[in-house]
This record gives C-alpha cells, sequence and structure tokens, in this order.
C-alpha cells in the first residue's frame, strides 16, 4: 500500500511540474517564447502592387504576408485614425489583401507585427509602405519622351507634393527637354564626329599597309631578278 501511495505520489509530482511548465511557457511570455514570436513577426512581410480594373483605372492593392497564429499586423496611416488588424484566420494560407482606389494622395501605412501568444503583448517589428500618387503630368507628350521618363516632374508614380504651380512645372519640363535635345544632338555629332576620325585614321593604315605590301614585292622582285642574273653569270662562266 505505501508502495501504491509512493507511486501515484511520484506521477502527481510529474504532471504538477509538467502543468506548471507548460503554464510558464504558454503565459509568462519567456525567453524562448519570444524568440519564437520573433521569428515569426520578421517572417511576415507587406507590400503594395499597382493594377488596373476592368475600366482601365488604377488602384493599389495592400498585401500583408505569413501572418501565422503567433502573431496578428495592425495597420496604420497617417491620413487618418483608421486601423485594419489581421489575424491568421482572416487571411487566406497566411495572406492577407486589401483594396486601396485613391491614386491622388500619398499615404504611408505602418504594418505594426505584434504577439498573439505566449502572454505576450509585445510589438515585434514594423513595416513601413509608402503609396505613391500618380502625377497627371505624366501624361505630357514632352514626358513621354524616351529621355524624359526619368524626369523628376515626367514620373508616373511619385512620393511628392509639387510646390511649384502647373505652369511653372510645364515650363521646368519644356527646358529640361530642351537641355536633353540639345545634349543628345551635340552627343550625335561628337559620335559623328569621331566615327569619322576613326575612319580617316583606317584610311591612312590602309594607304600605310599597301605601301609596305608594295615595297615587299618589290624587293623580292628585285632579289629574284638578282637571282636569276648570278645564275645565268655562273653559266656563262662555265
Amino acid at each position: 500500500m505505501k508502495k501504491l501511495i509512493g507511486f501515484l505520489l511520484v506521477i502527481t509530482s510529474f504532471f504538477l511540474i509538467n502543468i506548471e511548465a507548460f503554464a510558464e511557457e504558454d503565459t509568462t511570455c519567456n525567453y524562448k517564447s519570444k524568440a519564437a514570436l520573433s521569428k515569426a513577426a520578421y517572417n511576415a512581410d507587406a507590400n503594395y502592387t499597382i493594377k488596373k480594373d476592368e475600366n482601365g483605372k488604377y488602384y493599389f492593392e495592400i498585401s500583408v504576408y505569413n501572418i501565422t497564429d503567433e502573431i496578428y499586423a495592425v495597420i496604420t496611416n497617417d491620413i487618418n485614425d483608421s486601423e485594419i488588424l489581421i489575424y491568421n484566420n482572416m487571411t487566406a494560407n497566411n495572406n492577407y489583401k486589401f483594396e486601396v482606389h485613391d491614386t491622388a494622395t500619398i499615404i504611408n501605412y505602418v504594418v505594426h507585427i505584434r504577439a498573439n501568444k505566449y502572454g505576450c503583448n509585445d510589438e515585434f517589428r514594423k513595416i513601413n509602405i509608402s503609396k505613391p500618387r500618380y502625377n497627371d503630368l505624366s501624361e505630357i507628350a514632352i514626358c513621354k519622351n524616351d529621355v524624359m521618363l526619368d524626369y523628376t516632374y515626367c514620373k508616373t508614380w511619385i512620393n511628392r507634393y509639387f510646390q511649384e504651380t502647373r505652369e511653372d512645372i510645364i515650363e521646368k519640363i519644356n527646358n529640361q527637354f530642351t537641355k536633353k535635345k540639345i545634349t543628345t544632338t551635340t552627343a550625335c555629332i561628337t559620335c559623328k564626329q569621331n566615327d569619322e576620325a576613326l575612319e580617316k585614321v583606317k584610311k591612312q593604315q590602309m594607304v600605310k599597309l599597301a605601301i609596305i605590301i608594295g615595297l615587299i614585292i618589290g624587293v623580292l622582285l628585285d632579289i629574284g631578278v638578282i637571282i636569276l642574273l648570278i645564275i645565268r653569270l655562273k653559266r656563262y662562266e662555265i
């Protein structure tokens, strides 16, 4: 009987120890728990994609990836006080997407990756997304020229608001196009001059080569004549 009681006490102690260990792991947010949550948080990611709807209008698709059971995301922005909370049960294969149809406003999003397990409520990561705005000046004919595509005022999507008036910006675009055109033309003239100089050098080299070949042939002919003369002289001496 004493042995049975001792055995039961050992088994009970074992379960109590394991229960305490699991309770500590699940609720005290210890080092091991934080390490696991940190790994999950840094596997998360977010970005945007520019798309067109069936009417040909632009919109943004914001995507948040790898939201697991251990973490959740809170999306804030610098335009209003709204928040989007994303839990794993709201995702499709751990990924969540939403659309933004405002193309005229620059919106800076912050994706806060927070803990959702082990008693932790820490924020483990922040992911910044800056949604650009559409620049209608990019539709100007000059801006569609290849030399202007990378010019600040001609880019289709931009992350800034212009302080100048529309007229001033158009003047800057025209001036930049003129500069680019002059630069390109000058470059072409320089290229042409270089090509002409190279062609001239090639011709001079060909003339020199022809002269050298001619001299070599002449020398060989002279040697041949001399050899023939020597052979004949030897025959007469015999």
